[in-house]
C-alpha cells in the first residue's frame, strides 16, 4: 500500500470509501495549495474537476458541478490558462468553449517557466547592453551603478542556470514519463 504525503497529512488512497471521498479530499488539497500560490480557492475545486474528467468540459458543466456562477469559473479559468495549469480546446461544431488538463502538462509547465527566464534573460541583458560607461557616470552615482551592473549580471547569470536545469529537467521527466 502506497501512501502520498499532502500539505503535513498522508494520502492514502485505501483511507477512501468511494470516489467521491477521494475527489473531496484531492479537492481540498489543491484549494488550499493553490490559495496559498495566489489563486482563489475556486481554482482547486476547477482543477480537480478537470483532473478527474477524461473529457474537456465546458464553462456551464464546470459550473453546474461546482455550484457557482458561469462568470466565477469564467474568470478563474483565464487565470488557469495564463499559467498553464489548463488549456482550452475547440470542439467541432459547438461555440463554447472547453477547458482541459494536457497530457503533456509537465513538459508544457517547463516550457512556460523556462520561457517566462528566458524573457527576463532577454529584458536585463538588453539593459545591461544600454548601461553608460564607468566613464560616464559621475563620481558620485559610480558605487550604486556598480552595485546595480552587478546585480543585474547575476540575475543574468541565475536565468542562464535556471534555463540550463530547466532543459535538463525536462529530460529527465521525459525519460521518467515514459517508464511509467
Amino acid at each position: 500500500m502506497m501512501a502520498m504525503r499532502l500539505m503535513g497529512g498522508d494520502f492514502d488512497a485505501s483511507m477512501y470509501n468511494s470516489l467521491n471521498e477521494m475527489k473531496l479530499f484531492i479537492s481540498n488539497f489543491f484549494s488550499l495549495h493553490l490559495e496559498s500560490e495566489g489563486f482563489s480557492p475556486l481554482v482547486g475545486k476547477i482543477y480537480t474537476l478537470l483532473l478527474f474528467s477524461p473529457e474537456p468540459l465546458s464553462l456551464q458543466e464546470m459550473a453546474e458541478a461546482l455550484s457557482v456562477s458561469k462568470a466565477a469559473v469564467s474568470v478563474q479559468i483565464r487565470t488557469m490558462e495564463l499559467r498553464h495549469l489548463c488549456y482550452k480546446v475547440p470542439v467541432q461544431n459547438d461555440r463554447k468553449d472547453y477547458y482541459y488538463i494536457s497530457d503533456a502538462f509537465g513538459d508544457n509547465v517547463v516550457s512556460a517557466y523556462a520561457g517566462k527566464m528566458k524573457s527576463l534573460q532577454q529584458a536585463i541583458d538588453g539593459a545591461l547592453a544600454g548601461f553608460p560607461e564607468v566613464c560616464e557616470v559621475s563620481p558620485k552615482d559610480e558605487e550604486a551603478y556598480s552595485l546595480v551592473l552587478q546585480r543585474f549580471k547575476e540575475i543574468s547569470l541565475l536565468c542562464e542556470l535556471f534555463i540550463s536545469r530547466m532543459s535538463d529537467l525536462n529530460e529527465e521527466w521525459q525519460m521518467k514519463r515514459h517508464v511509467m
